[in-house]
């Protein structure tokens, strides 16, 4: 049976593996994005430990017959320059594949709503990466419209072009 439950500090081993299975799956959509080196790799750890402790989020796992195959971590941002003030974000959400189009994303989702709300929330904010087909669709299908894009190209290639353009 899979349930969905808050991380606890003995789901660290997991949710690294997790969160380098959802690095590997957002690679294969588009070879631009930025990619973990060694000292990444060797930090993901830290970077779990961090986003268990972390008072304003919420980590979350999918777990089937003690498996975990799942993640999902939400963050509550309050400021006062920008309106609106408190903001959700979803900065991480993965479900291996065997266990996607059951359900269980949208379960992970509304689990964090709940969260959000708790803490008067007015607005979602998530990031996905460009070409991850199965990102893109399902947040449209939950209503995510792009508001802002973030592009990239190599120094060396925008230099060569600004050259041209003289």
């Amino acid at each position: 049976m899979v349930t969905i439950r808050p991380a606890t500090p003995d789901d660290s081993q997991g949710l690294v593996e997790l969160r380098t299975a959802l690095q590997r799956h957002d690679e294969a959509s588009n070879p631009r994005i930025w990619r973990n080196t060694e000292e990444g790799n060797r930090n993901l750890e830290a970077d779990v430990d961090k986003m268990l402790s972390d008072e304003d989020g919420l980590v979350l796992v999918v777990e089937d017959g003690g498996d975990l195959v799942g993640f999902a971590y939400g963050r509550v941002v309050s400021r006062r320059d920008y309106l609106p003030e408190t903001v959700g974000f979803i900065n991480l959400i993965y479900v291996r594949e065997g266990h996607r189009r059951k359900g269980t994303g949208i379960r992970l989702v509304r689990e964090l709503c709940s969260f959000f709300r708790a803490r008067d929330v007015d607005e979602v904010n998530l990031n996905h990466i460009k070409g991850n087909t199965e990102g893109e669709s399902f947040w449209t299908k939950l209503g995510f419209e792009v508001v802002r894009v973030t592009a990239n190209t190599p120094l060396e290639a925008l230099e060569k072009r600004l050259a041209e353009l003289q």
